[in-house]
C-alpha cells in the first residue's frame, strides 16, 4: 500500500513539473499583400516544439479593445493573459500552452485608417468601413 501512495504521489510531481513548462513565445512579422504593409503578431508554441516532431492544432486568439497582439489593454498593464500571475492568477495563454499540445497565434488587430492614428478598435468593428478588412487578410496570416 505505501509503495503504492509513493508511486502515486511521484507521478504527481512529475505531472507538477511537466505543467510548469513555460512555453516559447515569438514576436514576429510578414509582410501583408492585403494591407500593403508588415504586420505583427506573436506565437506561442509548446514547450517541447522543436523536438517533438509532432503536429500540433493552432488556435488564432483574436484580442480586445485597446489591446495589441504583445500589450494588455491601454491603463492596464496588470491584465496581462499572456503570461505570468497578474489578476489572472496564472491562467494565461502561456500556461495553456504550456500545458496542452497546441499553438496559439495571437495576430494584431491595430488597425488605424491614417498613419499615426490612435485606433483603440481593432478589425474595425465600428464605424463599418470597406477598406483594411481583416476578413481578407486572416487567410494571408494563416498561409
Amino acid at each position: 500500500m505505501m509503495c503504492a501512495m509513493r508511486r502515486l504521489l511521484l507521478l504527481a510531481a512529475v505531472s507538477l513539473v511537466l505543467r510548469s513548462a513555460e512555453p516559447l513565445i515569438l514576436d514576429e512579422t510578414h509582410e501583408s499583400k492585403v494591407f500593403g504593409e508588415t504586420r505583427h503578431y506573436r506565437i506561442f508554441l509548446p514547450p517541447d516544439y522543436k523536438t517533438s516532431g509532432k503536429r500540433y492544432p493552432v488556435i488564432y486568439w483574436f484580442h480586445g479593445w485597446s489591446e495589441r497582439y504583445n500589450k494588455p489593454p491601454a491603463g492596464a498593464p496588470e491584465r496581462n493573459y499572456d503570461q505570468g500571475d497578474g489578476v489572472y492568477g496564472g491562467d494565461t495563454i502561456g500556461r495553456f500552452v504550456g500545458n496542452h499540445d497546441v499553438i496559439v497565434v495571437k495576430w494584431d488587430g491595430y488597425n488605424p485608417r491614417t498613419p499615426g492614428e490612435a485606433y483603440p478598435r481593432p478589425y474595425n468593428s465600428s464605424p463599418v468601413e470597406t477598406e483594411r478588412q481583416f476578413p481578407l487578410y486572416f487567410p494571408e496570416l494563416v498561409e
